[in-house]
């Protein structure tokens, strides 16, 4: 029966087909308003990843970057606080002068610096690639300035976490080598250099603490914001 073909109604009376009325009984809803077109999907309004997104791939690489960034940081500076607030101490109390227990401590130091640096540059990565997501799937997204501050914090702590290692340690070590020991501390021209670049060092990490608890707690306002 052809689609124009009005239905008869009992009595004789018949009622004309829309135009539209074949259209929607196959599912045909081209030129309605609102109507869904094909190969796009809906978005989502918590994560705002389209719906075709296969198996939700998007949205997991966003919260895992999320998650990731969050671990990265606080591995950090959770390393900086035991080595700092419990090894630290109990080194000194344990060996019988300051030289012996900074013998002890450089190494672990060192190791601790240069993890500092990878998980900087880990929390970078993933910052940028969440980033870049997120701006994919919200083009008119605002308040980008949270991210600009984390960005910046990041790469002032990895740049002052690398000069400790590419500067400060190395000339520690060196010094450390050629300095007199009187009474278990270093003394002459030498000690004087030593204690010198471990005060800076010490400066630098403290300081690297620091932005690095504001760094969290902006990392969190940003992930609570999304």
């Amino acid at each position: 029966m052809d689609s124009n073909t009005p239905n008869r109604r009992p009595g004789g009376a018949t009622t004309p087909l829309s135009p539209n009325s074949s259209s929607i009984a196959g599912g045909n809803t081209a030129g309605k308003p609102g109507a869904s077109i094909p190969g796009r999907g809906s978005r989502s309004p918590s994560t705002g990843v389209s719906g075709t997104d296969p198996r939700g791939l998007t949205s997991t690489i966003l919260v895992l970057c999320r998650w990731l960034q969050s671990l990265s940081i606080a591995l950090w500076m959770g390393a900086i606080l035991c080595l700092g607030m419990i090894v630290a101490p109990y080194a000194v109390t344990y060996f019988n002068s300051r030289v012996d227990a900074g013998k002890f401590l450089g190494p672990l130091f060192y190791k601790l610096t240069l993890g500092g640096v990878i998980c900087g540059v880990v929390y970078v990565l993933l910052l940028l690639v969440h980033d870049s997501l997120w701006k994919r799937y919200h083009p008119t997204a605002v308040g980008g300035i949270l991210t600009f501050l984390r960005f910046v914090l990041a790469v002032g702590m990895v740049g002052a976490s690398a000069y400790l290692l590419i500067r400060a340690y190395p000339a520690m070590e060196q010094y450390q080598k050629v300095a007199q020991v009187v009474n278990g501390a270093f003394t002459g021209g030498a000690g004087r250099a030593f204690d010198y670049w471990h005060a800076l060092y010490k400066t630098i990490t403290s300081s690297v603490f620091g932005a690095g608890l504001a760094l969290l707690l902006l990392t969190h306002m940003s992930h609570k914001r999304r």
